[in-house]
């Protein structure tokens, strides 16, 4: 189909031609409407509009309420509690309160705000495609001059518009902005704005449609397959099917405290554990029940304990909202390219976050869980498993040995988890009564509905799985998974973290390795077989760790009678290790990482319009610094001084961009000013308060692997957590028999203020310019400035600017005075140069360099002296 409407428009010749060609596929080509928009909208190409015809179903957002807004004294006041203590009552109870104090949005068509949008711009815009459409008409000279001018002046308009609208919206970001107000206009400067609703999907017949019914169908449909019973393997399902027909009884006449009834502390404790999240399909909020009065909370405990009596789990709790939310580089028309985000009741999720208490106190005092379980217990982490692994291929390395690790990988743990073999487990581990019959009920039935937009999909069964988003599902995911290395052998080392399942062997011969965790393979294959649980060939992958220089080969592990690939490099936990454990891909990683969110910063960063430095300080530790910290503890180890750098040129450009100091500032000065500690510092830091925090738990999994820091080892060639501990607790001249008896948080503040001890000894000894203004090491100074005028003065006080110190840039002389032929420098003009002897004197400033500079009246009258003596834009 050839269509010749006008798509282009020759501004020199004023002549309008159809150079563009759209193409598409033969199966929407009868449903595919083509039209050319009337407006140029500032180009020289009319916009082609393509619709799929019938398929035009905007997307409306549902109204909510505006929980910034709340009157939550009102709130309180109103909360009514019910006289008949039901499900419903309750619900009504809430919302009612809820709807007297706090507005709702209304709901609408999803549309891009634009923040400079002005009256003014309308009319420029609507001057501009007047003057078009007169010489469209009317093609003179006279009317194209003036479709030239009236365009120019609608483009100026408009950049100028987004050019302020954006320096206002930079400037709001202060140390008084909240922390979630904060990451939501960063969110918006990285272009992440709400939620990204699927507006297009390919069906099953490969017609891609817009009908928001259809979609949520769609991807409906795909969710319930995910968790079907048809994934399992044939063997296993027959078994299942058998097994299920017999039914668990936890019936008990034992007075257990696990089962006893919940009282109001449990429910206070649990209330002040929430966070700030979406509601369920019921509306409730988490800040609702914050504000819920003292009676109204005795109304809740008291349906909460019908709830845990009867062992009863609400039906209506049982039903998700699924929000789709697409998977990040994926082609977003196909189904399966969305992940699932549920929305539950936030009233059902403190009754299980009250429960999950409970189950998780008997799992960790009767020992159920397997001692290399890290996931979802109280002390421990990934860093457990890291810092384990690690360790024990550095003794490898220095005993001359091989390692081999297989990391496993199970296709959709949490989606085919069995819920009967979690029931089966619990009553192994001797649970009953209320907690196993309530979590019996819990997981039964459960149901899902996907939303887009307004639209509801068909209301779908989740067959298996544990419910995704839910408080207890960790714990019975954790149940589930714990014995999925039974059987293996103790000198096979294990590390299970939720579903990252990894094992290892060590051993001069590549064949008795390969023996030896051959036979763990075909055990935990067995394990899982048994469970449900389908290990991915594909995913799983074996890597070997040596350094020796003797030739030799990889191991060859097999998998359901599939070969495992080896790999040079595996990730873990986060961490790349890599064949020889030197760290240069996983440094790499994080610092390739890392400058791409320090884009953010620096746009935040302006020297005249951006954020407040304490400000972007804050978000440099959760952007950046939260990833240069994780795991450092263990590639640490790192020997090379050159990969270590490029961590530490991230947090000196990091720290240049948030004081807006000059390029040239010194880095040792940087770090002084802004109050961070260098890497290597917080490095040390951070191994130390690792090694405490082992060293108070004698059940702690890496409990074997310190060695006393009090008496000398012998010297090892890779450095594990013991020795560089030891190493540490010598830099840092600290004793161990000293903190023995404190609590962690008083070992904490120990060790950190040993290390501001080691960071302002190295700072006395600077000949640094700062140092005449800051002697010690301390907060940020000062704050109660604009962004313009702390950029200013923290040029001064480092020294360093773009008057005196430009041509080390520009690879110029260094300047002099035009007055007093001497070096320029800041301290020259500022207490000197007797040109400036009046300005000086008007604004009180003092001959001495540092008094001019550490308080915030003499800072405000150095920058008035600044200004009158017209050095402002040359700083």
């Amino acid at each position: 189909m050839m269509i010749h409407s006008a798509t282009f428009f020759n501004v020199r010749s004023g002549t309008f031609d159809s150079i563009d060609i759209s193409v598409c596929s033969p199966a929407i080509h009868a449903s595919v409407k083509w039209e050319v928009e009337s407006d140029l909208h500032h180009s020289d190409h009319f916009p082609i509009i393509i619709t799929l015809q019938g398929r035009n179903t905007p997307v409306r957002t549902i109204a909510k309420f505006k929980m910034q807004q709340a009157n939550w004294e009102l709130f309180t006041r109103l909360l009514v509690p019910p006289s008949q203590v039901n499900l419903q009552t309750l619900t009504s109870s809430i919302l009612n309160a809820a709807e007297a104090s706090i507005p709702r949005s209304k709901p609408g068509n999803i549309r891009k705000m634009v923040p400079w949008w002005s009256p003014e711009i309308k009319e420029k815009i609507l001057l501009k495609k007047r003057a078009l459409n007169r010489f469209r008409r009317h093609p003179t000279m006279e009317n194209l001059i003036e479709f030239k001018k009236r365009r120019s002046e609608c483009r100026r308009r408009i950049l100028e518009a987004q050019r302020n609208s954006w320096q206002r919206y930079v400037s709001t970001i202060t140390p008084e902005t909240t922390i979630g107000e904060v990451w939501k206009k960063v969110g918006a400067i990285s272009g992440k704005i709400g939620c990204a609703y699927p507006r297009f999907l390919r069906n099953s017949d490969g017609v891609v449609t817009n009908n928001l019914q259809e979609i949520s169908n769609i991807i409906a449909d795909q969710f319930y397959k995910v968790s079907s019973s048809l994934n399992y393997p044939r063997t296993f399902l027959e078994a299942k099917i058998e097994k299920e027909l017999t039914p668990i009884n936890f019936d008990t006449d034992e007075t257990l405290d696990d089962n006893l009834p919940f009282n109001l502390e449990d429910l206070d404790e649990a209330i002040r554990n929430t966070k700030s999240c979406s509601p369920g399909g019921d509306g409730i909020h988490n800040q609702m029940l914050r504000h819920c009065s003292a009676e109204m909370k005795e109304i809740i405990l008291k349906f909460f304990n019908t709830c845990w009596i009867e062992s009863t789990y609400p039906s209506e709790w049982k039903q998700a909202v699924v929000v789709p939310i697409p998977k990040r580089g994926k082609d977003p028309l196909l189904a399966q390219h969305y992940r699932p985000i549920s929305l539950t009741s936030c009233l059902g999720k403190l009754l299980e976050k009250m429960v999950n208490g409970r189950l998780q106190t008997f799992l960790e005092r009767n020992n159920i869980y397997v001692p290399y379980q890290t996931g979802f217990r109280k002390g421990r982490s990934t860093i457990d498993h890291l810092v384990k692994l690690s360790d024990r291929i550095l003794n490898t390395f220095d005993s001359g040995e091989h390692l081999v690790g297989v990391f496993f990988d199970i296709k959709g743990a949490y989606d085919m988890t069995w819920r009967y073999g979690i029931l089966q487990n619990m009553f192994k581990y001797n649970l009953r009564g209320n907690l196993p019959k309530f979590i019996q009920s819990f997981v039964e039935n459960r149901k899902f509905v996907v939303r887009v937009g307004d639209a509801y999909s068909n209301e779908h069964v989740l067959e298996n799985g544990v419910p995704q988003g839910s408080t207890l599902s960790c714990s019975l995911f954790g149940i589930a998974i714990n014995e999925i290395a039974r059987g293996v052998a103790d000198e096979i080392g294990k590390c299970l973290y939720v579903d990252d399942l990894t094992i290892f062997c060590a051993d001069k011969t590549i064949g008795i390795i390969t023996r030896k965790l051959q036979v763990a393979i075909n055990q935990i294959c067995n394990n899982a077989n048994a469970v449900g649980f389908v290990l991915s060939e594909e995913k799983t992958k074996v890597a070997h760790f040596c350094r020796l220089r003797k030739p030799h080969y990889d191991p060859v592990l097999f998998m359901n009678d599939r070969i495992i690939s080896v790999v040079q490099e595996v990730k873990f936990l986060g961490l790349t290790f890599d064949r020889e454990l030197r760290w240069s891909a996983h440094i790499q990683n994080v610092a390739t990482t890392c400058r791409k969110s320090l884009n953010v910063i620096r746009v935040l960063a302006h020297h005249k319009w951006g954020a407040h430095p304490k400000t972007l300080l804050d978000l440099y530790k959760g952007l950046i610094l939260s990833r240069i910290d994780y795991g450092c503890s263990v590639y640490s180890t790192c020997s090379s001084t050159t990969l270590l750098g490029k961590l530490d040129r991230i947090q000196n450009l990091a720290i240049r961009y948030c004081l807006g100091a000059f390029p040239t500032s010194p880095v040792e000065s940087l770090h002084v000013e802004a109050n961070i500690l260098p890497l290597a510092l917080r490095r040390k830091q951070i191994v130390v308060n690792y090694y405490l925090k082992v060293s108070m738990d004698g059940k702690h999994p890496n409990y074997h692997l310190l060695r006393d820091v009090t008496t000398r080892a012998r010297l090892y060639r890779c450095r594990s957590l013991g020795e560089r501990a030891r190493e540490e607790f010598a830099y840092l001249q600290l004793e161990y028999a000293d903190i023995v008896d404190m609590t962690m948080t008083a070992r904490r503040g120990v060790v950190k203020a040993r290390v501001y001890e080691r960071w302002n000894g190295q700072w006395a000894e600077s000949d640094a310019f700062l140092k005449r203004v800051k002697a010690e090491i301390g907060p940020l100074f000062p704050l109660g400035m604009a962004r313009l005028a702390l950029t200013r003065l923290f040029r001064l006080r480092l020294g360093h600017s773009a008057l005196t110190h430009g041509f080390l840039l520009a690879g110029d002389d260094r300047p002099q005075c035009d007055h007093c032929g001497v070096d320029l420098s800041l301290e020259h003009i500022l207490c000197v140069c007797p040109e400036y002897r009046n300005a000086r004197d008007f604004n009180k400033i003092s001959d001495t360099w540092a008094e001019n500079l550490n308080t915030n009246d003499k800072c405000l009258n150095t920058l008035r002296f600044i200004s009158s003596i017209g050095f402002n834009d040359k700083l």
